[in-house]
């Protein structure tokens, strides 16, 4: 996961904040506009955002969906583990998770694919998003829903 962890929060809150809160579509860090970090509407938007906790996270259960409908459900373990299954036909793959300056850092493995996102915590509600990286190329916009028991 060190690709991913590289960069630091803000790059990868621009980045998010460029897809949410702006007319662009997804772009890459290295083509984040820097002047936007002392925005007004990034600031404000950084305040509707929260750390995670390790109890947000360790056995809980999630639900991972992106623009193009591609549904999962994921099984965060307290060992730092995690399985992932597509939510209709249940096909299983695996992958790792860390907390890491209050983001949830994900690496999942499909074959020989390798996915990678940092999910961001919205403060007022479980549904939170990421940006997700495919073999270190930028590939989709994810929102990520906190199940409850």
């Amino acid at each position: 996961m060190n690709e991913l962890q590289a960069g630091c929060v803000l790059p990868i809150m621009l980045q998010l904040y460029c897809r949410e809160q702006t007319d662009q579509p997804l772009i890459t860090r290295k083509d984040l506009d820097s002047a936007l970090y002392e925005s007004e509407g990034f600031l404000a938007w950084r305040e509707t955002k929260r750390d995670f906790t390790v109890s947000d996270i360790e056995n809980r259960v999630w639900v991972k969906s992106c623009p193009g409908g591609y549904i999962t459900e994921v099984h965060f373990y307290a060992d730092g583990s995690l399985i992932e299954y597509r939510l209709f036909d249940r096909f299983e793959t695996t992958g790792q998770w860390q907390l890491k300056d209050g983001l949830l850092h994900v690496e999942i493995l499909k074959g020989e694919n390798r996915y990678q996102f940092a999910v961001v915590a919205r403060a007022d509600l479980n549904i939170h998003s990421a940006v997700e990286y495919k073999n270190g190329e930028l590939h989709s916009y994810l929102k990520l829903v906190q199940a409850e028991r």
